[in-house]
């Protein structure tokens, strides 16, 4: 972040970032927006550990 030329550099090409899914401010990002981004970007979402933390709650080890 250059915070005097008012810039952010990320590890991305310019292509990906146009080529990335719609972004509406009007409208709520929900899970399926989400999983979009993630896909695009080829990242894993950060719910899926609160999915397995909520699977391990509801189904806890016998040991």
């Amino acid at each position: 972040m250059s915070w005097p030329d008012a810039k952010a550099s990320v590890n991305l090409t310019r292509q990906a970032v146009k080529d990335a899914p719609p972004y509406n401010p009007l409208m709520p990002v929900d899970r399926k927006t989400e999983i979009s981004i993630y896909n695009h970007y080829g990242r894993p979402g950060y719910w899926l550990d609160e999915e397995q933390h909520e699977t391990a709650k509801s189904h806890p080890s016998t040991a």
